[in-house]
C-alpha cells in the first residue's frame, strides 16, 4: 500500500541487503567469521570493515537522499539478532543531516504501553513519531 501512496519514494529492502552482504564476503567466510562472533553480532554486521550491513543500509539511505526521495525502510525482521536497531540508524550522522524523513515498517508490538522494536526492545521514541 505505501508504494502505491508514495510512488516516488526510496524502498529499501533489508532483506536483498542482508542477502548482498553475505553474498559480498562469500558465505564460508561469512559463517566462520559469525561462529567466531556469535555473542557479539553486531560485529558481524555493523563494525569497521569496508563492507557491512549497517553501511549498506546507510549507503541506501544516502542515495535516496542525494535523489530528493523519503527512504522507505521495509523488511526490518532481518536485522533481528545483528545488534542493529533503529536507533543505530536515527544516530548515523547521514541519516541526522537528512532534510526528509526516514520512514521504517517493522515487526513490532505492545507490551504494557509500551512498543517493541522487533518485538523484543523497547522502540525509540527520541526523533520518532509512531504511525499506526
Amino acid at each position: 500500500k505505501a508504494k502505491k501512496l508514495y510512488p516516488d519514494a526510496h524502498f529499501i529492502d533489508i532483506s536483498r541487503l542482508f542477502v548482498s552482504y553475505i553474498d559480498s564476503v562469500g558465505m564460508d567466510d561469512f559463517e566462520e567469521y559469525y561462529m567466531e562472533y556469535e555473542n557479539a553480532t553486531d560485529q558481524v554486521f555493523k563494525n569497521d570493515n569496508d563492507v557491512n550491513l549497517f553501511k549498506l543500509i546507510i549507503n541506501e539511505i544516502k542515495t535516496a537522499s542525494d535523489n530528493n526521495k523519503i527512504p522507505f525502510i521495509v523488511k526490518t525482521g532481518v536485522l533481528f539478532g545483528t545488534g542493529i536497531v533503529n536507533q543505530h540508524i536515527m544516530d548515523d550522522s547521514v541519516v541526522l543531516s537528512l532534510k526528509q524523513p526516514v520512514v521504517f515498517f517493522y515487526p513490532a508490538k505492545y507490551d504494557n504501553d509500551e512498543l517493541l522494536f522487533l518485538n523484543f526492545k523497547p522502540a525509540s521514541k527520541y526523533r520518532c513519531k509512531l504511525v499506526k
